[in-house]
């Protein structure tokens, strides 16, 4: 698998990249802070997601700190393509909330989605089950060339290298079943330590029971049980049994018979008193006053109705409606008859006040044209050069002018002041015709109706008396109905009286009534309880077989005396014995499954021993003939002959892999240790990259892209100029190399990309 393209949005310090890779050869050069190190983080982050491993290689803690300054979120396009053509496209974003999304496309098909899942397709696709198999061999970070040959001898190369070829994983399993075996050994020592306790606490019981065989001691704890048992039974019942005579009353029971007809009486009694309750209630309800005369409460129902009925006689034939309508109309007749006998004189007012109006108009319009005139000669005498005297046209001298000029003004003043005055009367007449207009209009419309009731003008104060007496007819016979309403009032309010004396005197003898009947119900109730009683104590008497509980009683005593042969025997403490003999034997089938789990873990520590053993030998066999195979590859000189990765003890017995070269001192070879042999700095890469190669070979993830951040710092320039050709000719895989190294482009083909501070 090669990379292809890589495009970045707003991550970390690019805004907006888009790149594009050889098949062989890419260098990215730039100075220091142009971000050449992130196009290798986004690779990382697009290929293995914004987990936690991932996020460890690229330098951050939270994936938001990915996101380029201000910006809401970022986006990353990795395309990938296999060696059969097969091309991958895999988005990812990620926003300052952190959350993210995750697609891979296939031929611009979605073939997985989701963060999850995305990730574990990708792992598919590079045939890998830890992205550290990809990451600690061909991402080569800045300064990190040349780790792994720096820790050779020491525990950290072989964690590094145990981790890559799954040795750990097995190295895990085996710490898992050590453990296993410590736990059930500790279990083992706890259960025999408990099995010694248990042992000597049964020999202690045995020796309480006088050394009684067990079969024995079940036989006597069973007859003193059944005995028990037959006696708790017995008494259970007889507890029963005695509760419920105990509740039986025989005298009430004879008097069931009685209670019953009682009851029946009453209760025959209470519907006919309740029926009469309803009834006056009924009656109570159809009595309805709205008026009624204390005078009246006074006197007596018959003489009420007597006085009803004389007045009933002479309202008989009257309407009330009918008559509140003939007094409404004779009213209205009445009430317009004086407001029109008031207005009397309205009309000759109003034409007089309304000719003053037409008047005194007339007048302010004379005084007005009268200081019109006036301003036109006092306008004239002012503004002529030549004065002339406005009436007989003769030249004035100024002083004359002037005489004539005040005379106008003073005509001119008390014209306005008149004019004020005017106005001032108008006004008045004004207010005083706008009062007498409402009048007027009141007192035509007045006029009409009357016409219109045919009441002669020339007549009122007759037809006024007239109506009047009419009026006062009408109400005389309102008043006399009004009378009835109050007598016919008072006398329900009399009958209501009676009713509601009659219905507390019944409803209080109905209350009397259903107290005695709740509690004869209440006895007949005790009796039919009393009754179930009876019958469920005679069925646990038939039950037992027994005519009496005195007979019960003495049954129970016996049993007493039958119990008191075993106060010896302990069953309490026989229960302990069995229960320690089940412990005791539970435990030794405990101890037996515990030592065969043990035995089998045993055996597995070994096997599992062996393997991680035989693993690590044949993967470190491998891993050093493909490290001198490399290694003859990249190293062009013959100081260093030959290397190889030989398999050791550590101090304390942990194995470690310890790298050694062969060197030609003086035409003699010589073995050293890499830490002892004085390896220069450029021997020191050439021999680490040719280690991460040989790994890459054993792993052989589906991915030959060889990552390089700045490899050649400290190295001087010819060491530079090496690792340059070097990487020119290294075939079967991709590189992609990040420096600020200008030498690299001279020495190497392929792709260039420059980044600069303003891209």
């Amino acid at each position: 698998m090669r990379i292809v393209r890589l495009y970045l949005e707003n991550f970390k310090g690019h805004k907006k990249r888009e790149l594009f890779f050889d098949y062989k050869k890419n260098l990215i050069i730039g100075e220091n802070g142009t971000g050449k190190s992130s196009i290798f983080h986004a690779i990382i982050v697009s290929l293995f997601g914004f987990e936690r491993d991932s996020l460890s290689w690229v330098g951050v803690n939270e994936s938001s700190s990915l996101i380029r300054h201000l910006s809401p979120s970022a986006k990353l396009i990795l395309e990938i393509e296999d060696k059969d053509g097969r091309r991958y496209s895999i988005l990812r974003t990620i926003s300052s909330s952190g959350d993210s999304k995750a697609v891979i496309e296939e031929g611009g098909k979605v073939i997985s989605s989701g963060s999850d899942q995305v990730n574990k397709k990708i792992k598919e696709l590079l045939r890998i089950d830890n992205i550290n198999k990809i990451l600690n061999v061909l991402y080569i970070r800045q300064g990190d060339l040349g780790r792994f040959i720096s820790l050779s001898g020491k525990s950290g190369l072989t964690n590094i290298l145990e981790e890559l070829f799954d040795i750990k994983t097995y190295s895990n399993y085996l710490d898992i079943v050590q453990g296993l075996i410590r736990d059930l050994n500790k279990e083992l020592e706890y259960l025999e330590r408990e099995k010694y306790s248990l042992s000597r606490d049964i020999e202690e019981f045995s020796n309480i029971f006088g050394g009684m065989k067990v079969e024995d001691l079940d036989k006597v704890y069973k007859e003193y049980t059944s005995i028990k048992k037959r006696r708790e039974e017995l008494y259970e019942k007889y507890r029963d049994a005695k509760i419920l005579y105990s509740s039986i009353d025989s005298k009430l029971i004879s008097q069931e018979r009685f209670l019953s007809d009682r009851y029946k009486e009453m209760e025959e009694k209470y519907n006919i008193l309740n029926q009469k309750l309803l009834t006056l209630k009924s009656e109570k309800n159809n009595l309805k006053y709205n008026k009624y005369s204390e005078d009246f409460i006074k006197k007596s129902i018959e003489e009420l109705e007597k006085m009803l009925k004389d007045i009933e006689e002479k309202i008989k034939d009257l309407d009330r409606a009918d008559l509140l309508v003939k007094l409404n109309n004779l009213t209205e007749k009445s009430n317009l008859i004086k407001e029109f006998i008031g207005l009397v004189g309205v009309e000759e007012k109003y034409n007089n006040i309304k000719n003053d109006i037409e008047e005194i108009n007339n007048r302010l319009a004379e005084e007005k044209n009268k200081v019109k005139n006036i301003m036109k000669i006092i306008e004239i005498l002012e503004g002529s050069k030549e004065k002339n005297c406005p009436v007989c046209r003769k030249p004035l001298n100024q002083e004359e002018v002037n005489a004539l000029l005040d005379e106008y003004r003073r005509e001119m003043n008390k014209l306005n002041e008149d004019i004020k005055n005017i106005e001032s009367d108008l006004l008045k007449k004004r207010q005083e015709i706008k009062e007498m207009e409402q009048k007027y209009i009141r007192y035509k419309y007045i006029n009409e109706k009357l016409l219109e009731y045919n009441i002669p003008i020339d007549k009122l104060e007759d037809e006024l008396n007239k109506i009047n007496s009419e009026i006062e007819v009408i109400r005389g016979k309102l008043k006399l109905m009004d009378e009835y309403e109050i007598i016919n009032g008072s006398i329900s309010y009399l009958k209501l009286k009676d009713i509601d004396n009659a219905i507390s005197k019944i409803s209080e003898e109905l209350n009397n009534l259903s107290t005695e009947m709740k509690e004869i119900m209440k006895k007949i109730s005790s009796i039919d309880i009393m009754k179930k009683n009876l019958d469920r104590y005679n069925k646990i008497m038939e039950e037992l077989g027994f005519r009496s509980l005195y007979d019960l009683e003495n049954e129970i005593k016996k049993l007493d005396e039958e119990l008191k042969k075993y106060e010896n025997f302990k069953p309490e403490l026989y229960k302990i014995y069995l229960e320690k003999l089940d412990k005791y034997n539970s435990l030794n089938e405990k101890i037996r499954k515990i030592r065969k789990n043990i035995s089998l873990l045993n055996s597995l520590q070994i096997g599992l021993t062996r393997f991680i053993e035989k693993l690590r030998q044949s993967k470190t066999v491998r891993l050093s003939e493909e490290f001198r195979r490399h290694f003859r590859r990249l190293y062009r000189y013959e100081d260093i002959i030959d290397v190889r990765i030989d398999l050791k003890y550590g101090r304390n017995r942990e194995r470690i892999f310890d790298i050694v070269v062969a060197k030609n001192v003086d035409g003699k070879i010589i073995y050293k240790n890499v830490g002892e042999a004085g390896l220069s700095g450029g021997q020191t890469k050439i021999l680490d990259l040719a280690l991460r190669l040989s790994l890459a070979s054993i792993i052989n993830p589906n991915f030959k892209v060889l990552m390089l951040d700045e490899p050649t710092e400290s190295l001087d320039e010819n060491v530079r100029f090496s690792l340059a050709e070097l990487l020119d000719s290294l075939e079967g895989y991709q590189i992609i190399l990040c420096t600020h190294d200008e030498l690299f482009k001279e020495k190497m083909s392929g792709t260039v990309v420059r980044l600069d501070r303003s891209t």
